[in-house]
């Protein structure tokens, strides 16, 4: 798992990198929204920090641990010259999580039957004539299966198989 390099930056510089996002994003934004690493402006607020501060950020670490650091520390005030104490600081945990795909695939699968027959020349038509007669061709074995093409219609995370990993 990959650590934000922001881990080892000290309070008073944290301070000051968290407040100048704060010159172009709303602190309160990040506390209250739990979507904000999709948020494109609050992406933005980072990197003009960054090159203030000249640091160069990763992505996604780095933005979730400001985002972290900045929900941790809610009621921390920084309008403030100077920071008015310590900041929290989060701790990386490893999660894991399912996402579920939805597709159309076009497939060629091939299943053998067997079928009686007095004659090798009545097979083909005896075989035909099974399916008035609710043959069901998939109850054979399936001996082959080629997926040739598939469209994905839909991905999503299941939100509920989200864990923390010990």
């Amino acid at each position: 798992m990959t650590k934000s390099q922001l881990e080892n930056m000290g309070n008073i510089q944290l301070f000051y990198f968290i407040k100048n996002i704060g010159n172009n994003y709303s602190i309160l934004d990040i506390i209250k929204d739990s979507a904000v690493m999709e948020d494109r402006d609050f992406t933005d607020a980072c990197y003009e920090s960054s090159k203030i501060m000249s640091i160069d950020l990763d992505f996604p670490e780095d933005f979730n641990y400001i985002a972290s650091v900045i929900k941790l520390n809610k009621t921390f005030d920084f309008t403030t010259q100077r920071p008015q104490g310590t900041l929290l600081r989060p701790t990386a945990k490893e999660f894991r999580f399912d996402i579920d795909e939805s597709r159309t695939e076009y497939v060629t699968r091939t299943y053998r039957n067997h079928v009686t027959s007095y004659s090798g020349e009545l097979v083909l038509t005896t075989i035909r004539s099974l399916n008035d007669s609710g043959f069901e061709y998939w109850s054979g074995e399936m001996v082959g299966e080629d997926v040739y093409d598939g469209d994905t219609t839909e991905v999503k995370i299941d939100k509920n198989s989200i864990e923390k990993i010990d």
